[in-house]
């Protein structure tokens, strides 16, 4: 008789630990499971925002060497094709604009006329 009591005590223990145990366990898994999902939220939320200031700056960027190559192709110089003059200012460009790294000109038979590089580029290649 102890004997059985002793096995259905140790049942209700049991029992009573899986029946804390289970919910806790289930309360957890969905804890886990709501940070997993909140965080990858927060992640694409910060890519998206890096992606946007990356490509402001690059646009940004395009438009000032635009800007720097228009000038270029509507000075004096170019309307007189005047191929010497036009290279001295296409290396004054470049030394006003230290992230290029060469200005070409090329004819209309892809020829090359000039190519104006950078100090940094010329350093590089030797």
């Amino acid at each position: 008789m102890l004997q059985h009591i002793r096995n259905l005590l140790s049942r209700w223990r049991l029992a009573m630990v899986l029946g804390l145990a289970v919910p806790f366990a289930l309360v957890a898994g969905y804890v886990v499971l709501e940070l997993r999902d909140s965080q990858y939220e927060v992640l694409l939320t910060e890519l998206n925002r890096a992606a946007l200031v990356t490509a402001n700056a690059v646009n940004q960027q395009l438009g000032t060497s635009v800007g720097y190559l228009t000038a270029i192709a509507t000075s004096e110089a170019a309307l007189r094709n005047d191929v010497p003059a036009l290279y001295a200012h296409a290396q004054r460009v470049m030394r006003a604009m230290p992230e290029a790294a060469a200005i070409s000109l090329v004819g209309a038979g892809d020829e090359l006329i000039f190519l104006g590089s950078s100090q940094k580029t010329e350093n590089k290649a030797r």
